[in-house]
Formats: structure tokens, C-alpha cells, sequence
């Protein structure tokens, strides 16, 4: 059971993949608007920082510090023009409990205290995962297989991208 911070959701760009970053293993986390999504481990002065940039236009090049304090993870707001909100709340700085979420600019984390976690597991980056695998559905509209509506039994491909054709009978 380990704390971590997701990278939920970037408004500006809704389709950009998730990420996870574990906190275990640091003493603060740094977060600013960068130009590209850019992540780094850092060792300054003794202290183990993660560094998580995301290219927000709304979000302070330093926007907020994440620090661990007395076992507790604090949110510092760092003088960011637009603000930090935790549960939709501005807020200065405040103890981080399980399920808070961040907004920072147009982008929100989600931050969870206790996590289970295998003892190998590291950060990880949608961005970096395997491509689906051949055979499962393929969307332009990516709610397109969580939709109430799609039901895979009834068309190969989905209707919101590709021309239905009805599933082959069964015998």
C-alpha cells in the first residue's frame, strides 16, 4: 500500500493518456506547466523531488509543490496566477487525503493515500503502453466502447466511426 498521484485528465487535450506516479519513494513533488508532458526523479540537497511538467497553458511554470510533512502529504499553492483547488475548493495548502482532487490550471490529479502495489511497480505512462492488441474495438470516439449503447455481439465495428455490419449468425 503505497501513495501515488495520477495525472487524471488534461482538459485542453482530453484524449492525452494518463499517467501514475508513486510517492513512496520521494520527499516532494514539483508541478508547472512545461512544453511537453516531461517527468524526472531528482536528487537536490538530500531530497528525493519528482518533477511532473504538463502543457497547460493555464498552469504556473511552478504552479504547486506536493511535500511530505510528519507522514502527511501537504499541497502548497506556489503563487500560481490561476490557483490550486483541491475537491474544487481554492486552497493555499492543505493536508491531501484519499481520493482529493487537484485542479491546477485545466489539469487534475487525483491523489490516493494507500494504493496496492506490487513490490516491482514503478511510475507509469499511458503513453507508453502496448497499442491494443488486434480484434478489439477500434474508435475515433474512444467512449465509444463504454457506451451503454455499443454491445459488441451486434456489430463488428462500432457506429459512431465505421459502417455497422451485423455480427456473423451463429449456428
Amino acid at each position: 500500500m503505497r501513495p501515488q498521484l495520477f495525472l487524471a485528465l488534461e482538459c485542453d487535450r482530453p484524449l492525452a493518456p494518463s499517467a501514475r506516479f508513486l510517492l513512496s519513494n520521494v520527499d516532494a513533488v514539483t508541478i508547472g506547466r512545461g512544453d511537453d508532458r516531461f517527468v524526472a526523479r531528482t536528487l537536490e540537497g538530500g531530497a528525493r523531488r519528482l518533477v511532473v511538467r504538463v502543457p497547460d497553458r493555464r498552469m504556473s511554470a511552478s504552479h504547486a509543490q506536493i511535500s511530505k510533512v510528519m507522514g502527511r502529504w501537504v499541497i502548497e499553492d506556489a503563487g500560481s496566477k490561476n490557483g490550486t483547488f483541491v475537491n474544487g475548493a481554492p486552497r493555499q495548502r492543505v493536508v491531501l487525503t484519499d481520493g482529493d482532487l487537484l485542479e491546477l490550471g485545466h489539469t487534475l490529479f487525483l491523489y490516493r493515500d494507500a494504493v496496492p502495489t506490487g513490490a516491482d511497480d514503478t511510475d507509469l505512462d499511458a503513453a507508453r503502453l502496448a497499442p491494443l492488441a488486434p480484434g478489439l474495438p477500434r474508435c475515433r470516439d474512444r467512449s465509444a466502447a463504454t457506451s451503454p449503447t455499443w454491445r459488441p455481439w451486434r456489430a463488428r465495428r462500432c457506429r459512431w466511426c465505421c459502417a455497422a455490419r451485423p455480427a456473423p449468425a451463429r449456428r
